[in-house]
């Protein structure tokens, strides 16, 4: 089974909260009682996201967070990638030495191609399309 840590699950949450919320400016603990996950879990993940860019903090008594560019121009893949060291399906489909069978192993070539292809999908998938509840046909596209 495939699965994201929960830092990435939490931080799509997170993205996609501020993506509804527009222009309006959220601070780590409102994010936290509305996605209903722990502060300090949100502080941290503010913190990668705005550290990769995806997101910019404003400091101050009216500060907090927002989207650091339009949710269209954001990607599902950026956002995992900044959350997920490096994701990928298996080891040796993204690095090669990481496996002692690697040298006989009919399967690298396979798992990379399957990782490419999840990659590939993250990377077509915007946060505005995540962000929207009532957008037909998501996730019905074929690969």
């Amino acid at each position: 089974m495939l699965r994201l840590s929960k830092l990435a699950d939490y931080g799509t949450l997170v993205m996609v909260y501020l993506a509804r919320q527009g222009d309006q400016l959220a601070t780590a603990q409102h994010i936290a009682s509305q996605i209903h996950v722990n502060l300090p879990t949100v502080t941290k993940l503010l913190k990668i996201l705005t550290h990769h860019h995806l997101l910019t903090s404003s400091r101050g008594a009216k500060g907090g967070y927002l989207l650091a560019r339009d949710a269209n121009d954001i990607t599902l893949g950026e956002i995992v990638r900044a959350l997920e060291h490096k994701p990928s399906l298996t080891e040796c489909s993204d690095e090669q030495g990481l496996c002692a069978l690697e040298p006989i192993c009919v399967m690298r070539a396979p798992w990379q191609r399957i990782n490419n292809i999840v990659q590939t999908t993250l990377n077509n998938i915007t946060l505005a399309e995540i962000s929207n509840p009532d957008m037909p046909n998501f996730g019905s596209e074929k690969v």
